[in-house]
């Protein structure tokens, strides 16, 4: 039972927390965290256990808990003093992609320590062979960026003002890299000086102890959540595309056994790692893991400590979804972590059968850079589209918007346009991108642009469709990145290099999965996704079985009974 003051308190730390990570992207440089808000902040017990979290709940948020315990592991808090501020990237320390700059430092109240406070920001640049850091060609992590292990970079409330100007130096954007940093830091200040507040006046003690039984209350209704699953042994399956050298799928495995106070989630039989920069660093694995369980069982519930102490995760060292030094990681946001997303939601989907098993929207990521042509700076933005949501046994799938599972909501057309020499050409929904179905998939979206820096260097990754080849996979509206310049016109998953002065470049981004027949829906809906553009009346006839007739589009009901008969049987 939760009690009154328990959850004041709660909603004071969350308070706390968002306000920080508002002050965050509010600090930013205005053409890196600021345009997309892709950053999350949280508070922590000083044992390393996470209390609350500050806006919208995504990937990025769930990296922090498993970041903060590795930096623990090689700074004991007694080694922490007041003033401290330790960043890192390294994905081998349950990090992710190198752009992903996590910071955490102490919070002390009268000389006595309180908490931990902790950010994650996807910065625009970190060095590396391209701008944004995600070469689609990658084999090893050097070619992705410098790599910072855990580093006071203040120490004792004194900057280490030599080491941040050598990760400035080795960024494109160095100057973003370094505000972009500090405006983390800022945000730990202010997060600090609310919750020295909260202890002031609510005590110390019972501020300490109040989160560790915040915790406890989630963790409670987590077991709650555990006692609806019946059986204890099931199994799931992912993709993270196909190996650049074989030409094989690269399989996720994943089982689960429910032991009643914990879910096991075992990942045996995995690919081993890739020479591509598909892997799944630990930190993004365990991330996706917890995502999914929640997502599934308790999506109401508040992120913190009581989730993560009851999930294990054994991910083989090596494996696609546990690479080890040197692997290229960069792309793995569609790549594996997608993979371990569908292989753990597709757990959910054996369990509950009414499930959605593919409830996630994919993203796809590009980056834009080059040199300035007024001063002989560099610049460089990394952005993202959402996918297209998929539908659920009760409603159609949303469509893509700008906001992600893996990303924050992406920059506006005047911000792109002012940050990277291109001319947005289009955003938009892409016609029969939508899953077929009794429930339709949401749309996908594209994004296009025309390049007009002759030197500047795109980088995109659209992430790959494993779905099975059924009736309510993805229609022809296909994901995918195409280049047009004079004499050419390719086409693929990802790209890197340059394209040229006036070249056109599009990025589209995967609809959602639909649900049940689409011999089913009703045609009145169909008419109307037809009325919309959502899909083309050959998909009305040929997919969903329906016929239309007249400039209104009417249903031919008699028509539409007798083709959906004849599809019916042609399906079986």
């Amino acid at each position: 039972m939760v009690s009154l003051a328990m959850e004041v308190l709660g909603s004071a730390l969350r308070a706390a927390a968002e306000e920080a990570q508002n002050i965050l992207v509010a600090a930013s440089p205005p053409k890196n965290i600021f345009s997309t808000a892709d950053c999350s902040f949280a508070v922590f017990t000083k044992e390393g256990k996470m209390a609350a979290t500050g806006g919208d709940i995504s990937l990025l948020t769930s990296l922090l808990p498993s970041f903060v315990n590795a930096v623990l592991q090689t700074h004991p808090f007694h080694t922490i003093s007041p003033g401290d501020f330790i960043i890192t990237n390294d994905p081998y320390l349950y990090g992710s992609q190198l752009t992903d700059i996590f910071a955490v430092s102490p919070v002390y109240f009268n000389k006595r320590p309180l908490a931990l406070v902790a950010s994650a920001a996807r910065h625009s640049d970190i060095g590396g062979a391209v701008p944004g850091g995600m070469p689609n060609f990658s084999g090893d992590i050097f070619q992705e960026g410098i790599r910072i292990p855990p580093v006071k970079i203040i120490k004792k409330s004194f900057p280490n003002d030599e080491l941040l100007s050598f990760f400035s130096n080795n960024a494109r954007s160095g100057k973003d890299l370094g505000q972009s940093i500090k405006a983390q830091l800022w945000a730990a200040q202010a997060a600090e000086k609310k919750l020295c507040g909260l202890a002031q006046k609510y005590g110390f003690e019972y501020l300490r102890n109040s989160m560790n039984d915040i915790i406890e209350s989630s963790g409670q209704r987590v077991l709650s959540a555990f006692r609806q699953i019946p059986g204890s042994a099931f199994m799931g399956e992912g993709s993270a595309g196909v190996d650049p050298d074989s030409g094989s799928k690269l399989i996720i495995k994943a089982s689960l056994i429910n032991s009643g106070d914990k879910l096991t989630f075992d990942f045996t039989g995995t690919h081993p790692q890739a020479a591509a920069p598909v892997n799944s660093a630990l930190g993004t694995t365990l991330s996706c893991v917890y995502t999914a369980v929640r997502s599934a069982l308790i999506p109401d519930l508040p992120l913190n400590d009581g989730l993560f102490r009851s999930i294990k995760v054994n991910a083989p060292p090596g494996s696609l979804v546990n690479p080890v030094f040197p692997a290229p990681v960069s792309c793995s946001l569609v790549g594996a972590a997608q993979g371990v997303l569908a292989a753990v939601s597709g757990i959910f989907t054996g369990i509950f059968p009414g499930m959605s098993s593919y409830g996630f929207e994919e993203a796809s990521f590009f980056t834009i850079g080059g040199l300035k042509k007024d001063n002989g700076g560099y610049y460089s933005f990394k952005d993202s589209i959402a996918g297209g949501h998929s539908a659920s046994p009760s409603r159609d799938g949303e469509n893509s918007w700008f906001s992600s599972l893996f990303t924050s909501p992406a920059a506006s057309v005047e911000q792109l346009e002012s940050a990277c020499p291109i001319i947005v050409n289009k955003v938009g929904l892409v016609l029969d991108s939508g899953g077929a179905g009794l429930h339709r998939g949401g749309l996908g979206m594209e994004l296009s642009f025309t390049v007009l820096d002759s030197h500047a260097t795109v980088s995109a990754c659209s992430v790959t469709n494993d779905s099975p080849e059924n009736e309510n996979t993805v229609l022809p509206g296909a994901a995918g990145i195409s280049v047009s310049r004079p004499g050419r016109n390719d086409k693929s998953d990802t790209f890197t290099g340059s394209p040229g002065e006036n070249a056109f470049f599009s990025i589209r981004s995967y609809g959602g999965r639909g649900w049940g027949s689409p011999l089913e829906r009703e045609p009145e809906l169909v008419r109307n996704d037809v009325a919309e553009g959502y899909i083309s009346p050959d998909t009305a006839r040929d997919i969903y079985g329906v016929v239309l007739s007249g400039r209104n589009l009417e249903v031919n009901r008699e028509a539409t009974a007798g083709l959906r008969r004849s599809l019916s049987h042609e399906r079986k």
